[in-house]
């Protein structure tokens, strides 16, 4: 028996995640021991004052959903967003925690390629920043995300020098 579809979908959204991280050089650490709207933890690393690499105190947090039933347009990405989950967000106390969504093609067969040359997780991760405003709806919300919002290795270091400069 396999695990099922939706845990599969998590797991390649934290591994995808952890991929981007390490390429941009930037630590991530899941958490995986609850479900209180975060999910992990971003921090850049920079070598300090005394040429020692440590982690900085602007941290971004973040909330990982992944799913297949998101629609792709030409500027934005379209998904219906659980109104619990997109309120735990809104009402957020402190730095901002970002939605990171991970869209997976829904077959799980073209979700990944794995060569000796070649590892791919397939498709992308987007970010988003809640506004402070919960919704009304007790289901579901439908956000609209820009394409501009791709999370890629520079985007993880753009958003944690926004963080530094009280941006978001």
């Amino acid at each position: 028996m396999s695990i099922p579809d939706r845990h599969k979908k998590a797991l390649l959204s934290v591994a995808y995640l952890d991929a981007i991280a390490a390429d941009a050089g930037v630590q991530f650490q899941p958490h995986n021991t609850s479900d209180y709207g975060v999910d992990g933890l971003l921090t850049r690393v920079i070598k300090n004052q005394l040429g020692i690499l440590s982690p900085t105190g602007h941290n971004v947090q973040v909330q990982l959903k992944s799913t297949s039933n998101a629609t792709v347009g030409n500027t934005h990405v379209s998904y219906a967003m659980a109104a619990d989950a997109y309120n735990k967000l809104a009402v957020w106390e402190g730095p901002r925690c970002l939605l990171m969504l991970y869209v997976v093609p829904s077959e799980d067969t073209e979700r990944t390629y794995f060569s000796e040359s070649v590892g791919e997780l397939r498709n992308c991760l987007y970010w988003h920043d809640v506004p402070s405003v919960p919704t009304p709806n007790s289901s579901s919300i439908t956000i609209q995300i820009p394409r501009t919002n791709l999370v890629d290795p520079q985007a993880l270091i753009d958003l944690l020098e926004k963080r530094r400069l009280g941006h978001i």
